[in-house]
């Protein structure tokens, strides 16, 4: 949901993926191969309405439909002091009705244009989109703009959406969630990406209508949203279109200012209580750099040195995040109850053995054909394109760096992967999380790092 990049998607919402960790695979091959073709990426027509929304319109005449995405700078590190979680229910809210579509209306015109709406939101942003048919691309784009814009955010719909996120939070899904969340909250604190996206069952029980409705009137406005149309259509065609539908769109209220990560988390380990379990999930994470950072290529490649580092533990997961004002990285693993201490120790030093050193060139280059040969995947599908260009728009990125992608991860030498692991991979600034009984588990882990607890 936002992110650039996560190995685990939470089930409320599909992250929001771009930039170089969505090339990355979880293992790497063990010899180099051969660089792929570099893939070359269809040119948008990018234009900027008067309101700040800006427009990429993308010419794909494969199919008979087109892919409309509107995607807005109103992802959960943007709730400030909002309860955790408004942001999401905000974002299930739209599409419901609007001031002058009740459901059924929005139904309606929904089928005639041949598609459906579907919303999602990650840390830094939250989008609204549908796959129609070109032919009703005026009428596709109307729908959107009205549902997006115009959003009826009613008492029903809201005392709807808490209950099923309460429910949520208070089940399974909420127990399977709460030690990433716990460890996103040890790097950044209780605000801005530390809070967790699909919020808490205190979260709700405290959250109100006029939250949802203040962050709806404050986030979702056309200053630093951007607006995807890939498919079969003219670009010239479009733009009068685009002007009608959004050109009165204006902001409602002052948007908050995005709290800025901690600069320097101190190592911590937080344990999360699951009394009857009888196997321990560990966490390990570092802050990594920002999205456009120059550090970003390298510390990718590095995380999945990391992963081969680890492997004798088996069943390593990575993931990696560099979203508009920060970053960050982690390793998991499942572990015994009596090895949780030295497979924590394992997964750190999987980071820190490859601070400052340089990998092997046979490493390097097989990462990078790997990461090239999956690459073009990520544009087959109109959503796809659509997606990606969004998500480094709403980071402030332009296209160029999607084309010259291919280039920049070729580029990427020994000595820089070895400088950012230096810098990044710091074991003052790691954060642990180890899920499981904590009677068991405390002594031991009491060892690695200051203890904090939570039930799970």
């Amino acid at each position: 949901m936002n992110a650039r990049a996560s190995n685990s998607s939470p089930p409320f919402a599909t992250a929001f993926k771009a930039g170089l960790a969505l090339f990355l695979v979880l293992s790497a091959p063990r010899a180099a191969a051969a660089l792929p073709p570099i893939f070359r990426l269809p040119q948008p027509v990018v234009r900027t309405l008067p309101n700040g929304l800006t427009v990429a319109v993308f010419r794909d005449a494969r199919l008979p439909l087109v892919h409309v995405q509107l995607t807005v700078v109103a992802g959960s590190a943007a709730e400030g002091a909002l309860p955790a979680g408004t942001a999401y229910i905000t974002s299930q809210m739209i599409g419901q009705s609007t001031a002058s579509r009740d459901p059924e209306a929005l139904r309606e015109d929904l089928e005639r244009a041949g598609g459906q709406l579907a919303t999602r939101m990650g840390r830094d942003a939250a989008s609204l989109s549908g796959t129609f048919l070109a032919s009703q691309l005026p009428l596709a784009l109307e729908v959107v703009a009205d549902a997006g814009t115009h959003a009826l955010l009613t008492d029903n719909d809201f005392a709807r959406s808490r209950r099923l996120m309460r429910a949520m939070a208070s089940g399974a899904a909420g127990g399977t969630r709460l030690p990433e969340d716990r460890l996103w909250a040890a790097a950044f604190g209780d605000a801005g990406y530390g809070h967790p996206p699909a919020g808490t069952v205190e979260s709700f029980d405290r959250m109100t209508i006029n939250d949802v409705r203040h962050f709806y009137s404050s986030r979702w406005g056309p200053s630093g949203a951007v607006l995807a149309i890939v498919g079969d259509v003219q670009p010239d065609s479009v733009w009068s279109l685009v002007a009608d539908a959004f050109g009165a769109w204006s902001a409602r209220a002052s948007q908050p200012a995005l709290a800025a990560p901690p600069l320097a988390p101190a190592r911590s380990m937080s344990l999360v209580h699951r009394k009857d379990a009888t196997r321990c999930e560990v966490w390990v994470g570092v802050p990594g750099p920002p999205a456009g950072d120059p550090d970003e290529l390298p510390i990718a490649l590095a995380s999945q040195l990391a992963v081969q580092a680890a492997a004798g533990l088996g069943g390593v997961r990575v993931g990696q995040s560099a979203l508009r004002n920060g970053g960050f990285l982690w390793l998991s693993a499942t572990a015994r109850l009596d090895s949780a201490a030295i497979v924590a120790r394992k997964l750190s030093d999987a980071f820190t053995s490859l601070r400052g050193a340089a990998p092997k060139e046979t490493e390097l280059a097989a990462l990078k054909s790997a990461v090239l040969a999956g690459f073009a995947m990520r544009f087959e599908t109109l959503d796809g394109l659509a997606d990606q260009w969004c998500s480094e728009a709403t980071l402030g990125l332009g296209f160029e760096v999607l084309a010259d992608f291919p280039a920049r991860i070729q580029a990427v030498t020994k000595s820089q992967v070895a400088a950012a692991t230096k810098k990044w991979f710091d074991p003052s600034r790691m954060s642990f999380v180890a899920a499981g009984p904590a009677d068991r588990l405390r002594g031991p882990l009491a060892a690695i790092a200051r203890i904090q607890e939570s039930e799970g």
